[in-house]
């Protein structure tokens, strides 16, 4: 990321959150895993579900991505 630059004005030009370009595949990853959490206990709290159920159901599908993130589609140097 890069560092804030002051402009003539005296304001400071802040880099935009994407300035790198936008997020890769590791850091949408790194999103998804706790919304998949998140869904899970509130789908358990406010369906007839039991919420141990939807937990184990979104450990489940967080466990696979971070496998396949892990194992099939290991993180690789751009270079």
């Amino acid at each position: 990321m890069t560092a804030p630059k002051p402009t003539s004005d005296g304001t400071v030009d802040r880099p935009t959150p994407w300035a790198d370009g936008p997020p890769s595949r590791y850091d949408l990853v790194l999103a998804v895993i706790p919304l998949t959490l998140l869904a899970g206990s509130v789908a358990g709290l406010v369906s007839p579900l039991e919420l141990h159920d939807t937990m184990l159901a979104a450990g489940l599908v967080a466990a696979f991505v971070l496998a396949d993130v892990l194992f099939r589609n290991p993180p690789h140097d751009p270079t």
